[in-house]
Order: structure tokens, then C-alpha cells, then sequence
């Protein structure tokens, strides 16, 4: 025998928009409730289970959580809306809120204090080692849901990992941006001893993540703590690393020092050969350090060695239908590769790759693959270039138009922004052939151009025509 329906009953549920909770939402809310047309909830993606409830006549700040006891979420009114609220104070309200919640406290009677205005002393977390302030943190990020199982691990590397300084014992907030920067420089200095390399991505990775814990904890303790390590300068290491990120045109005199930086290290001709690759041809890293030895044919009609870039070695191999990347090998640009391989034999003799892997990067792998991506960048930021692989692109789009007066098709030729043609097989070979055409003269003005900047800046101190990692190249 079924109940009686009632107007309760039949009243939808409101619905939900998220957002992150500003002085807009705030004023979008307010409208809505004058309007009184329906009700609504905008939640919150910043701070778990707060939201503004919008009905006829009224909106609030709520707050929801599961509580030990309840056999549902509870809901707790934290206070009216008004235009002038602040979310962050209101987003503290909610922290500590959770905070009692935790220990079995509602908090009702907490949100009824703020709301009156009688003062309510700040979480008790003055009491904060750094080691409590990191476990905290990791237990609210993972009991949250919204971080990845894999970030927080990432997370919890990078505070507990064994470059980091030993803070744990210090009272949280006795740690200023002194110290911040301190860590930076003993992760850097710790990679320098040891011969590693990615130690200033490491050091810049890590200020990343201590800042995030901060501003969490700067929240739960309204301590202004984030406000310190934000003040902390990046170490003159990180603020290279960080322009370098952000991509630029290498001028033609750094184009033509880069290959004497990088033959001047002390690292296996290999790397240095991935790395010359790259600036001759302008392909990405990925492309170039997945070439297999079977990808280098003679082209019997066109009279060329061509370079055949399989699509799923190239950026676009997501797509369905797509064909290949072509690049015509000029005779500097082959004697590279032929040496590269040469090299590949004696190293791994088996192996398919131009560029086989020299070590095994996890305890899991087999080996048989070919040399990280990033190889390429590493070679040339150790060496000091001053830019990385994909500047080399951007360079060769400049230069090309501007030196070589190429146009914007050429360009894109080479690039890989025009190829990629999917449907009518016959047609999309044509297209091949005379996307081959486009691009011969184009890459050896390119291979000339570069190889004429290499002469230009020779080091004083050095006689040979070319540097020892293109040494092969001076009479192809």
C-alpha cells in the first residue's frame, strides 16, 4: 500500500553547477535568488562539499560532509550570502569544518559562532611539525579523490625523497622563503656531486609541489604561510630552466654554436648524433629518436635517400587514415645517419633502432627499445645552448621564410603541418610525390644554412672545419 504523493514529492531535485566559487558566482547567485524562478546549487571544484544553496527569496553557503554516525551526508548552513563575501574566508569556514568532522565534531555550532561574529580561534595547528603538516596534507588530497593515486605518490616523493632537507621536526610555520630557496640549491647541488642529470627539474618539481602543500596548509592554519614560499626566488638554474620552457627563435649564432656546446661533452656520440639530427632536419625529438634503419631507403625515381616516418612515429598518429612523414636526406644529413648506424650495430647489433637505448631505465624493462625523447633536449641543455629541440623548429620556420624565402607551404612541408592525408589512396600518393618535390630544395638550403653557421662559429682555440660530431660530413 503506497504512501500519499506530496508537493515535497514531486519537487525536482535542484540542480548543480560547478564552479570555482568567486565574487561573480556570488553575484549570480544572489540574481537567482531574487528571481526565484528555481532552485539551484553551484558547488564548489576547490573545496570539497561547500556550495551555495540559491531557493526563492534566499541563498546560503552550505556545507556537506560524511560524518561518523549518519547513516547520510550532513548538511550545515554556514552562512547567508552576501555581495560583499569573501570565498577564500569562507573556503578556510569549510576546512576547519571538515577538520571537526573528522574528530566527530558537527559543525553546526562552529558555522553559528562565525555568523554572529563571535571569534573562534583558528585551527590548533600552531602546533605543526613540517612531517605532521605533509601527512596531513597527503591523508585530506587522498581522502578527497580529486588528485590521481599517481600525483599523490608523486607528491609524497617528492616532500619525504632523500634530496630533500630535513625540515621535519621544525615547527611549520618557522620555514621562510630563506629556506625554500636553501632546498632548491641542495637539490641542485646534491645532482651536481652525483654526476645526475634533471636535478633543476627536479628542484623546480619539487618547489611546485611544496607550494601547493602550503597553500593548503595556509588554509587550514590561515597562517599566510603560501604567501612566504611564494616570496622565494627561483634559483638563477630554475629561472633558466623556466625561460627555456617557454620556447623562443635561437638567434643564427647560437644555431651555429650548438653543435661545438654539444660535441664538448662528455657523452656518448650517440646522443650527440640525435642531437645533430635533429638540427638538420627540425623534426621532433620523438621522431627523430624512434628512426628504425629500416626507414631509410633510395628512392629510385627521384634519384634521393629519403627518411620514411612512419605515423605513429609522428605527432599526429592519433588521427585514423594518415600517412606518413617524407624527409629527403641531403648528403651532410646522410652521412649523419650512416654513421649513427654504424655506431647502433656495433652497440646493439640485433636491435632495430638508429638510436637503441644504452641502459635499462626501470627495473621492469627488457631493454630493445631506443633512447628516451628527451635525449636530445638533455644533450643540449647540459651543454648549455640556451634553447631547446623545438626552438630548433621554431627556427626553421623563421630562417626558412626570412633567409631562405621560402613560402608558409614549404615550410609546413618539412614541419609535418601539412601531411596526413587520409581517403582517396591514389590521390594521397600523388599528394606524396609532389609534397616531395616541395620539400628537396627546401632541406638542403637548411642543411647549407645550418652547416654554414657551424663554420662561422668556430671556437678560436679549435682548427678542424667541423666539430667531431659532424666531422663525417665535411666531403658528403
Amino acid at each position: 500500500m503506497g504512501r500519499s504523493k506530496t508537493k515535497t514529492d514531486d519537487a525536482p531535485a535542484p540542480a548543480t553547477r560547478r564552479y570555482r566559487i568567486d565574487r561573480g558566482i556570488i553575484s549570480s547567485a544572489i540574481t537567482a535568488s531574487r528571481l526565484g524562478e528555481f532552485e539551484m546549487r553551484y558547488a564548489d571544484i576547490e573545496c570539497r562539499g561547500l556550495s551555495i544553496r540559491v531557493r526563492k527569496g534566499s541563498a546560503s553557503w552550505t556545507f556537506n560532509a560524511r560524518m561518523a554516525g549518519h547513516p547520510s551526508p550532513i548538511t550545515r548552513r554556514i552562512a547567508e550570502v552576501r555581495p560583499d563575501d569573501d570565498p577564500e574566508i569562507i573556503r578556510q569556514r569549510a576546512e576547519h569544518a571538515r577538520d571537526l568532522v573528522r574528530r566527530g565534531i558537527d559543525p553546526a555550532a562552529y558555522f553559528r559562532e562565525q555568523e554572529s561574529g563571535i571569534h573562534v580561534d583558528a585551527p590548533a595547528a600552531d602546533g605543526w611539525t613540517w612531517q605532521m603538516t605533509v601527512d596531513n596534507f597527503l591523508s585530506d588530497i587522498t581522502e578527497r579523490g580529486t588528485v590521481a593515486p599517481r600525483t599523490i605518490s608523486d607528491y609524497r616523493e617528492k616532500l619525504r625523497g632523500k634530496h630533500f632537507p630535513d625540515w621535519n621536526d621544525r615547527p611549520f610555520k618557522s620555514i621562510t622563503a630563506a629556506d625554500v630557496m636553501r632546498m632548491q640549491e641542495a637539490i641542485e647541488a646534491a645532482g651536481k656531486a652525483g654526476g645526475g642529470k634533471g636535478y633543476t627539474t627536479l628542484a623546480r618539481n619539487t618547489l611546485r609541489v611544496v607550494k601547493a602543500c602550503m597553500s593548503w596548509a595556509s588554509r587550514k592554519t590561515e597562517s599566510g604561510m603560501f604567501g612566504i614560499v611564494s616570496a622565494a626566488a627561483a634559483t638563477p638554474q630554475l629561472e633558466a630552466a623556466e625561460a627555456l620552457r617557454k620556447g623562443r627563435v635561437p638567434t643564427m649564432k647560437e644555431l651555429g654554436e650548438m653543435p661545438w656546446k654539444v660535441d664538448a661533452t662528455a657523452d656518448l656520440a650517440a646522443k650527440k648524433h640525435a642531437a645533430m639530427l635533429v638540427l638538420l632536419t627540425s623534426q621532433r625529438r620523438q621522431t627523430v629518436m624512434s628512426m628504425r634503419r629500416e626507414d631509410i631507403r633510395f628512392d629510385d625515381e627521384e634519384q634521393v635517400w629519403l627518411w620514411d616516418i612512419p605515423p605513429l612515429h609522428t605527432k599526429r598518429k592519433r588521427r585514423p587514415g594518415e600517412w606518413g612523414h617524407v624527409i629527403p636526406l641531403t648528403g651532410p644529413t646522410l652521412a649523419l645517419v650512416k654513421m649513427a648506424v654504424a655506431q647502433a650495430e656495433a652497440a646493439a647489433a640485433t636491435s632495430p633502432w638508429v638510436f637503441p637505448q644504452s641502459r635499462l631505465r626501470r627495473a621492469a624493462d627488457a631493454g630493445g627499445g631506443h633512447m628516451a625523447p628527451a635525449t636530445p633536449g638533455r644533450m643540449m641543455l647540459n651543454s648549455g645552448c640556451g634553447f631547446t629541440p623545438h626552438d630548433i623548429r621554431r627556427a626553421f620556420g623563421h630562417y626558412a621564410g626570412r633567409k631562405g624565402h621560402f613560402s608558409r607551404p614549404e615550410e609546413k612541408a618539412i614541419l609535418n603541418h601539412a601531411e596526413g592525408l587520409a581517403g582517396d589512396l591514389t590521390a594521397a600518393h600523388s599528394e606524396l610525390d609532389e609534397q616531395l618535390r616541395l620539400k628537396m630544395p627546401v632541406i638542403r638550403w637548411w642543411t647549407d644554412f645550418i652547416l654554414d653557421l657551424v663554420r662561422e662559429s668556430r671556437p678560436p682555440d679549435r682548427t678542424d672545419d667541423l666539430p667531431g660530431c659532424l666531422r663525417g660530413l665535411k666531403d658528403a
